[in-house]
Formats: C-alpha cells, structure tokens, sequence
C-alpha cells in the first residue's frame, strides 16, 4: 500500500533545505533554487499519485474479496406457470419422462434394500456399499417383498408404443434394477436414464451416480439431453414427486407435470405458485392423454 512513500511538501522541502552549501555564484544559487522548488513539486506529486494509486488497489482488493464471499446465484428458472394443461390431439407429439420409484413400480426399491431411505448422496452411496449380496439375490428380495409394475403402466406403455409416444424413465434408482423390472413386462424398448451399479472385488455394491449434483441425477440436464440426443419438437410430460426434481421444472420445457397430492415436488410447485397436474394413476392418464 505504498506505506512510507507518502511524502509530504513539508518533508520534501526539509530535505532539500538540508543539503550542504557549496559555495555557488548569486545567479548559480538562484538557479539551484529554482531547480529544487521544480524537483520537490515533483516528488509532492508522485507521493500524491502513489497515494492514490494504493487507496484504488486496496479498494479493488476488499471488492474482490467480498466477492469470493458471495455464494453463486441460483440457476435461473424458465419454469412455466400452467403445467396442468394436457396437450390436444395429434397436434404435436409427446415425450413422456416418469419416475420409476413408487411410480413406475408400486413401491421404493431402495427402501426394501437399504430398510430406509437414506437424505443425501454421500448417506446413499454409504448404506448400498455396504450391501454385499448378488443382484439376483438383491431382485429375488424385492420380488418376495412385492415388488412390480405399478397397475396400468405396462398397458400404458404400450399404448405409448402403438401411438409413437416416446416414453423414458429419469429416475434416481439403479438402472440394473428397472432394466429387470421392465424386461420382465416385456418393456425392454423404454429408454432408462438413471444410476449404474458396479460390484467391487469383495462383492460389495460399488452404485456410481449420474452426475456430481447433490442428489446423485439432475434430471433437468438429463431431460435435455435427451430431448437434444432425439431431436424432439415434443410436447414434454413429466411424471415425478421429489423436491430435487424441480431442477426439471426450471429448463421451462415441461408442459405438463403430474404429481401425486400432497408429495413434495407438489408443495414445491404450489409454493412457487406454479400448477401442476394430480397423478391417479396409470390408466387416468391413458385417458387424460388421449392415448386410446
């Protein structure tokens, strides 16, 4: 900051006065005057300049500073207003994107296997790598436990088939375990966009997440993918009730959004006074959406 180049006129002025004399003619002496007035208006000035050059970069610093405090600002959301509008026949297609847990299927796999429901990625990753049994052991218990296809969906999906619907899965589940689910109903076609799941050497659950977002799938990015990867011109319906999944509210692309009542991603919509659509189920939709 320049500390001890500040100096004043005064100090200047003393230090010139303090040479020694040297003995000059009158008009030597009266041009040396001159001289040292000229040199130490000079240095007043350059320290002023220093000055002021030190108080702008110490401002800069403290601007720059704040800012690394400041967090990044929230993606902006394109969300639309009216997502409880269904779309009118044959006018565009469709690209539907579901949920497979508790809706695809009739309940939450990862509960069966992990007996809860962990909060956060890192609690997830945590509780499935302490599983060590094969996956067909691993299905062979959800199956016991009542796992299956939510009633309707497969008719549902193959109406989609017939009328040229695409149909996906975005869902936070492990794609092995929707793959079999799906297979078994003969809807191996269904594109799954979800976690992978490797076994590590001592036969523990090695899942690997999607992304590096805190919920392990921003399915808003996915959503995009997939969209560009298609080249749709698709009117987008999503099928979802997780809070983190309004990540696919904000791309504005949804046009039509079904929730079940009272789930978070409801609240969430409501709260932001946004509408969403009621999931009843599979074969309300079938109707809802023309697909007969």
């Amino acid at each position: 900051r320049a500390r001890g180049m500040n100096a004043s006129a005064e100090e200047v002025n003393a230090s010139i006065e303090g040479l020694p004399e040297t003995g000059l003619t009158e008009e030597q002496s009266s041009l040396q005057q001159h001289f040292e007035a000229k040199i130490g208006q000079q240095l007043t000035d350059l320290a002023g300049s220093i000055e002021r050059l030190a108080v702008r970069a110490q401002s800069e610093f403290d601007t720059q500073k704040e800012g690394r405090r400041t967090l990044p600002a929230p993606r902006r959301s394109f969300a639309l207003d009216h997502m409880d509008t269904l779309p009118k026949d044959g006018q565009q297609p469709l690209a539907i994107f579901c949920e497979f847990e508790g809706l695809v299927c009739n309940m939450h796999t990862e509960s069966v296997l992990l007996s809860e429901r962990p909060k956060d990625r890192a609690a997830r990753l945590e509780a499935y790598s302490q599983l060590q049994l094969p996956l067909k052991e691993a299905l062979v218990k959800l199956e016991a436990a009542g796992a299956k296809l939510a009633p309707g969906f497969e008719d549902f999906a193959e109406l989609c088939s017939i009328r040229q619907v695409r149909l996906f899965v975005l869902s936070h589940g492990l794609k092995p375990i929707i793959r079999h689910f799906l297979r078994q109903a003969g809807l191996g076609h269904v594109e799954v966009f979800g976690n992978d799941l490797g076994f590590k050497p001592d036969g523990s659950w090695d899942v690997c997440m999607r992304d590096g977002s805190p919920s392990g799938h921003d399915k808003g990015e996915t959503l995009q993918q997939a969209l560009r990867g298609s080249q749709l011109n698709a009117r987008v319906v999503v099928v979802s009730y997780a809070s983190e999944d309004f990540c696919v509210v904000e791309t504005g692309l949804v046009n039509t959004l079904y929730t079940p009542q009272g789930c978070p991603l409801a609240e969430r919509c409501q709260g932001a006074g946004l509408r969403t659509r009621p999931f009843e189920g599979w074969d309300a939709m079938v109707n809802q959406l023309q697909l007969t």
